[in-house]
């Protein structure tokens, strides 16, 4: 093995999308987490990508979450869901403590009361400069946008308070400078082809960000 493969072993990013709830038979952040799998962006950032997709309940992310971080150790996690609203892709840049009252996939709701009070509570924003990557993979000029079929992205300050954000959160409270949340559009406005061509690049970004920092 080489010094470049042990290296890339080491540089662990960690990919999740949802799996089906109500509406979305077939979820498109998981979609585009499949065909982001098949790219070439393990090779080009020297990484290995690790994804999951994931249920759309609030016990599975709690139990799940912290497990994929001991047992991965990753450099980045870039969790993805799919919302009905987006007409591109949504880069969040925080997530609330509590407001968490839209039963999931199994009717439940999370264990910790806290997690449940109205009042959304304080925030945890991401450390990465997701405003930044919006700017750039919005940039006509750049040679990005003339890769990602025309994929734009903005920056959003709502999650939604339901799975989306609580994985989110989760992942913001073990390490805030190494997550990233992106909301992909459904299907019908994104096919998971495009949504990962965008993804692509969002990850690249935040991966020169994060080799940046380090030097």
């Amino acid at each position: 093995m080489t010094d470049n493969e042990n290296n890339k072993g080491n540089r662990v990013v960690l990919v999740t999308g949802f799996g089906p709830f109500a509406g979305h038979p077939k979820n498109a952040s998981w979609e585009a987490v499949k065909e982001l799998k098949n790219s070439d962006l393990e090779d080009v950032c020297n990484v290995t990508m690790v994804t999951m997709e994931v249920p759309v309940a609030y016990e599975s992310v709690s139990h799940l979450i912290p497990k994929l971080w001991l047992e991965h150790k990753p450099m980045l996690v870039v969790h993805i869901g799919v919302s009905g609203m987006a007409n591109c892709l949504e880069l969040e840049c925080r997530a609330h403590g509590s407001g968490y009252n839209k039963l999931d996939v199994f009717q439940s709701l999370p264990i910790a009361e806290n997690e449940l009070l109205e009042d959304p509570g304080e925030v945890i924003e991401t450390g990465i400069n997701v405003k930044r990557i919006c700017d750039e993979l919005n940039c006509r000029d750049d040679s990005i946008s003339s890769n990602d079929e025309g994929c734009r992205a903005v920056l959003s300050k709502d999650a939604g308070l339901y799975l989306c954000e609580y994985i989110f959160r989760k992942s913001l409270e073990i390490r805030s400078d190494n997550t990233i949340f992106v909301h992909v559009p459904d299907l019908n406005v994104y096919p998971a082809t495009k949504s990962a061509k965008g993804l692509y690049h969002v990850i690249r970004l935040a991966l020169e960000e994060l080799d940046a920092a380090k030097n």
